[in-house]
């Protein structure tokens, strides 16, 4: 209640992590906002003068408890593999972006047991599919705003060993090569757009248009691209 926050001296309330949301003379404090010595003050001295819009909700992590963020850190640099980036946390979500434009790999068996460690999620993209870079190609999200350091050793440990769970396997530069067998029109490359792969992302087919000549008659020409790695591919989608 806010009486009894009025009466209570800061250093009792320093150290603790705010469990639900509050708004504290018109600025919004969000839930897992870790209270230290000057938010401690703060917060008695608005209790005193009666500008505390709700009841103040914290709890006291232990000597073996780790804050949701510092979790999640740790928890995504287990997770992610080659060609993922980590973003800043928010509110005990974690993203993970592509670093470069290529094919996500899922590491399946691993992922589901590590999804069954109780207090973490992991939630990715399907393996196989196609990103650009900068796309989210992964979240790491811990649900209590306090967690046993316990569960996130166990939970990093198991990452590490089956890992990488998460990774985006860079395009490699091949050449394949594109036989036309009829008189290119005025617009050839809609013709061979139908004939690729419509799941092909959209910076290959423009790739593989601009290399198709312009010209009338049948040709035979090797078009530099770049293609997924076949062992990604051959994976669900």
């Amino acid at each position: 209640m806010p009486d009894e926050v009025a009466s209570t001296e800061p250093s009792q309330l320093a150290g603790s992590v705010l469990v639900a949301s509050l708004l504290v003379q018109g600025q919004r404090l969000a839930k897992g906002t870790r209270i230290d010595g000057p938010l401690a003050q703060s917060l008695v001295a608005a209790a005193a003068k009666g500008r505390l819009s709700a009841e103040l909700r914290l709890v006291w992590p232990d000597a073996d408890d780790m804050h949701e963020d510092e979790a999640g850190e740790k928890l995504a640099l287990a997770v992610g593999g080659a060609g993922v980036d980590q973003r800043p946390p928010r509110q005990s979500l974690l993203q993970l972006v592509s670093k470069w434009d290529g094919v996500v790999h899922v590491s399946h068996d691993a992922l589901a047991r590590l999804n069954q460690i109780e207090a973490i999620e992991v939630f990715t993209l399907f393996h196989g599919q196609c990103v650009e870079e900068g796309d989210v190609v992964a979240a790491v999200k811990v649900v209590p705003h306090v967690v046993s350091a316990d569960i996130i050793r166990r939970a990093v440990r198991l990452a590490r060993q089956e890992g990488p769970l998460v990774e985006v396997r860079p395009y490699q530069s091949m050449h394949v090569g594109a036989v036309v067998c009829e008189p290119l029109v005025t617009a050839p490359d809609a013709g061979f757009v139908r004939w690729y792969d419509r799941r092909t992302p959209p910076k290959l087919v423009s790739t593989l248009c601009a290399a198709v000549s312009t010209q009338s008659g049948a040709m035979s020409t090797p078009l530099p691209v770049s293609v997924p790695d076949t062992s990604i591919t051959q994976g669900k989608r």
